[in-house]
């Protein structure tokens, strides 16, 4: 509930950029299906997203950016194709 709540409340403003840590976490498959079209790509705003989920994460984003232990381990444009190298690079 709180994880929606937040969301609601940065979106009432219309921002032209959010900044979105695990916006996902806490949220059932019907509650983060509802949340997609305010915070996915076709909403029009530029995002920042923080998430473990590196699969949603490569889908969802044109650039990506790997840190491992505070440190950049990449910086590329990605898609969800890139999955395989990404966790590769990340985890090696």
């Amino acid at each position: 509930m709180s994880q929606r709540l937040a969301v609601a409340r940065a979106l009432l403003a219309d921002p032209p950029l959010l900044l979105l840590d695990e916006p996902r976490a806490n949220l059932d498959p019907a509650a983060a299906e509802l949340l997609e079209p305010l915070i996915g790509p076709a909403a029009g705003r530029t995002r920042v997203i923080v998430t473990h989920d590196l699969e949603a994460g490569l889908t969802e984003s044109d650039l990506a950016l790997g840190l491992r232990a505070g440190r950049q381990v990449f910086c590329q444009r990605t898609g969800p194709e890139d999955a395989a190298q990404v966790a590769r690079r990340l985890f090696t």
